[in-house]
């Protein structure tokens, strides 16, 4: 098979959207045990395309709509059988990669909205996203836990970003969630910006407690984000196993990000359910590691800038423990330098 054709079919498989088993969700939006909810309308021209895209990102959105016209079941058994040949940093896996990249990279939102207009494809394409996570990226990168952490942050992340926060507030059911708004001060990946208020994307303010409404925004619109995470969320810091049954506060990641703190953040996309023509979504820091035994410091894709330095104390990346957030971003710039050149 040649390698666009190779690529055309991968690509779009490995976009596909990672909780697509969720797709029989309902949308009764009340009822959606989250207080902060945005909503992506599916594309209103399919393929998307665009003549002032670059190069990548338009092969990528013509490799989704090569993916949903293919075959089925056969361009799902091509993709998975292709992944199991890729042992190493292949030139097939290189290009795969550096072209998923780009596209997330382009335009976030454009990229939910175009990957769940899919949502009906019968080629399964999140059993391919979900290998890309748990064994390609594992398998290419076996030589180091670190590098595996590195890439998976790189390719899960919808946006990594220098943030500053402005405001909190959370909000009390079975857990707690506090929704942060959080002035932009350096985009590391994801060039088009989540709407703080209604315009574009539209931010669903639900009728709970402590709305959206009720928080300071940035006095810039267009350097604003607002995302959500948990305290109640576990940090693996320490042994190689944990006991869950003794776990206790000392553990948990804890109020981290307060008015005026700084920090570098991992948000991916979350879905809540889906309606007839849009998807409702979260935005919250991305698990670099589910597993106690890899040791992940904070393990929710949040580093905290205390005078300075980030805050990374079991060195995830492999970076070192004691950068200046210029030096933490210049290392997750070399990197995304070297995928885009592959």
């Amino acid at each position: 098979m040649a390698v666009h054709r190779i690529v055309a079919v991968v690509v779009g498989g490995m976009v596909w959207l990672q909780m697509l088993a969720h797709a029989q969700l309902p949308c009764d939006v009340p009822s959606i045990n989250q207080l902060l909810v945005y909503r992506i309308e599916d594309p209103s021209v399919y393929p998307p395309l665009s003549i002032y895209m670059p190069y990548d990102v338009l092969l990528g959105y013509v490799a989704l709509d090569s993916l949903h016209r293919a075959p089925r079941p056969q361009g799902e058994q091509q993709v998975l059988a292709l992944f199991q040949r890729q042992q190493t940093l292949t030139d097939t896996a290189r290009k795969i990669l550096r072209v998923y990249y780009a596209m997330a990279d382009y335009n976030p939102i454009l990229f939910q909205s175009a990957i769940m207009y899919m949502r009906g494809s019968a080629n399964s394409p999140w059993v391919i996203s979900s290998e890309i996570r748990k064994k390609l990226i594992p398998t290419i990168w076996k030589d180091t836990l670190q590098k595996q952490r590195l890439y998976r942050g790189l390719f899960t992340s919808d946006y990594i970003l220098h943030v500053r926060v402005i405001d909190t507030i959370e909000f009390h059911t079975t857990y707690t969630e506090i929704v942060v708004s959080a002035e932009v001060l350096d985009v590391i990946k994801g060039q088009v910006l989540v709407p703080c208020g209604d315009e574009g994307l539209r931010q669903v303010s639900l009728p709970k407690p402590n709305a959206i409404g009720n928080l300071t925004l940035s006095n810039d619109p267009s350097r604003c984000i607002l995302f959500s995470y948990s305290p109640n969320w576990f940090r693996y810091v320490g042994g190689d196993d944990i006991d869950w049954a003794f776990l206790n506060e000392t553990e948990e990641l804890g109020r981290i990000l307060v008015p005026g703190t700084e920090a570098i953040v991992m948000l991916k996309f979350g879905v809540l359910c889906i309606g007839d023509s849009s998807v409702f979504y979260s935005l919250a820091p991305i698990v670099i590691s589910n597993r106690p035994s890899e040791r992940t410091s904070c393990g929710q894709g949040i580093y905290p800038v205390v005078d300075g330095i980030v805050q990374d104390p079991m060195d995830d990346f492999g970076f070192g423990t004691n950068l200046s957030v210029e030096q933490f971003k210049q290392r997750l710039r070399e990197r995304i330098a070297a995928i885009r050149n592959w």
